[in-house]
């Protein structure tokens, strides 16, 4: 009686552990529309559409303008490149991983006139009352700068 006992809790709690894991990593699949930026004011970049797909090795990012970032969830090195309206190349060198509920993106980004790099994250988490995706971005505003700045843009799933 005693081992069943043992037995049935270590069960419940393997079967609760793996799905506080699963809670835990969230899918951000989907259209996400720009709500707000806080604080307000702040120097901004947001999309004003993002689209994620997310599977189990990949997170993915398509902006509105078409850049898309493609991430491996293993914390493997990924390569993106993008393009300013001046056509200037920018290589974008990131990792990312899980931080619990929050999917955390370092990556260090190149401009091909600069040629030396910069570093800046983002976090990925859903608000857990509003369920609106939350992008925490710390990145270095070079002009005039360099200065740090901290800012969490709001996106919100489209009204059907």
């Amino acid at each position: 009686m005693r081992f069943g006992t043992v037995l049935l809790v270590s069960v419940v709690v393997m079967v609760a552990g793996t799905r506080t894991l699963a809670q835990l990593r969230p899918d951000f699949s989907g259209t996400w529309e720009y709500v707000s930026t806080s604080p307000a004011g702040a120097f901004d970049t947001n999309a004003p559409e993002l689209v994620i797909a997310q599977d189990n090795s990949r997170l993915i990012v398509t902006e509105a303008g078409g850049d898309t970032f493609a991430y491996a969830i293993d914390g493997s090195e990924s390569r993106n490149e993008t393009r300013s309206v001046t056509g200037e190349r920018w290589a974008h060198v990131s990792t990312a991983r899980w931080v619990s509920s929050a999917f955390v993106v370092t990556t260090a980004t190149t401009r091909e006139s600069i040629g030396r790099p910069w570093d800046h994250m983002r976090m990925y988490f859903l608000d857990p009352v509003t369920r609106d995706l939350k992008i925490a971005k710390l990145d270095a505003v070079l002009s005039p700068g360099p200065v740090m700045s901290l800012r969490t843009a709001t996106y919100r799933r489209p009204s059907p």
